[in-house]
């Protein structure tokens, strides 16, 4: 290979010679740095750093219902970054609960990069931007750290939540569709989820649930529901993360919510203590025989037969039309009671429960 002669090299504007002199053989070092930086980029052992993050990730996780963590490929990303393409999080069902033999579920990201931000560095504070494509939409943030924590934004738009296989898998495998977006802005002292401080919303649009032919729980076969506009505000201080809004007036069925999660360092050992309610409208109750006989016609004392699937469903009807319940219990396997009385958030702390 032939080097580049740059003594050759004729500026567009006068140099004294002896200052052309200089640059024109400090073009050789530059061109070796150039070329050694180029080289090791493309020659970096991204299936050693692949090995390295499926680690991490899978650290201190233990049991059968562990999450277990697949990536295709792993390359670079821009100057200083790297991407994977087919990042899975892959969660086992319970073992002994109804399910369990059904295949693993599974949250696919088509791709998720992190990039190195390299002009705060010359400030002392370590910077990173990440993102993903998933869901048919994308997700994009950044973290930096500084004396005050980690420092957390993200913003989560159009992502279709009909391809989240766990949200169908916790409303007993219902089909759902709806497209998500959502912000978060928080900070983690001393780096801890257990004391974040911060707030985050989420909105999904066009919500809706069932589509008449799938069985509910394996049971029954709920006839669509049209939520529309569902919203879920949250407020997080010192590690209490309160529900200040969970709210949805939809044509078929009115959803709200109150509550707290005392959040822990895995995300998933967090405790909730939420009471949660829903009624369906008159007009989605009226709407055909099949929903009539499920749910009730409006004024008859005849028992729906969603209420007779499953003894708490009836237990958990209120006055006001509205089937009361209460939520309690880590993330990763939660605690549903039936609550008709509905009583107000705080009546008692979040109870651990395996």
């Amino acid at each position: 290979m032939k080097l580049p002669d740059f003594r050759s090299i004729k500026l567009p504007f006068k140099v004294p010679a002896k200052a052309q002199r200089i640059l024109a053989w400090s073009g050789y070092p530059i061109f070796y740095l150039a070329c050694l930086g180029f080289f090791a980029y493309l020659s970096f052992p991204y299936d050693r750093v692949k090995e390295r993050v499926l680690a991490e990730l899978e650290a201190g996780a233990r049991g059968p219902t562990a999450p277990r963590y697949e990536i295709d490929s792993l390359g670079p990303y821009w100057l200083a970054g790297i991407a994977a393409r087919g990042f899975r999080i892959v969660i086992p069902r319970t073992p002994g609960t109804e399910g369990a033999d059904k295949p693993p579920s599974k949250i696919v990201f088509d791709k998720v990069h992190v990039s190195l931000s390299v002009l705060p560095l010359l400030i002392g504070r370590a910077s990173l931007t990440f993102g993903a494509k998933a869901f048919g939409g994308s997700i994009d943030g950044s973290t930096q750290t500084n004396s005050e924590g980690r420092h957390i934004e993200a913003e989560l738009d159009g992502l279709d939540i009909g391809q989240i296989e766990p949200l169908g898998d916790l409303l007993g495998g219902a089909p759902v569709a709806g497209t998500l977006a959502g912000k978060m802005d928080w900070l983690l002292p001393e780096m801890k989820l257990s004391k974040a401080t911060g707030p985050v919303s989420l909105t999904i649009a066009d919500l809706s649930i069932g589509d008449g032919k799938t069985k509910l729980a394996g049971k029954l076969a709920l006839p669509r529901l049209d939520v529309g506009k569902f919203e879920l505000s949250m407020d997080a201080k010192t590690g209490v993360l309160k529900v200040e809004k969970l709210a949805a007036e939809g044509r078929d069925l009115d959803v709200a919510g109150e509550g707290r999660i005392m959040l822990r360092d895995s995300f998933m050992d967090s405790l909730s203590d939420l009471n949660l309610r829903f009624r369906f409208s008159d007009a989605y109750r009226n709407r055909n025989d099949v929903t009539k006989s499920l749910f009730g016609t409006p004024g008859s004392t005849m028992p729906a037969l969603f209420e007779l699937a499953d003894p708490r469903i009836k237990a958990s009807k209120r006055p006001d039309g509205f089937y009361g319940w209460r939520m309690v219990g880590d993330l990763k396997n939660p605690r549903f009671d039936a609550s008709a009385s509905g009583g107000s958030f705080g009546s008692g702390g979040a109870t651990h429960t395996n």
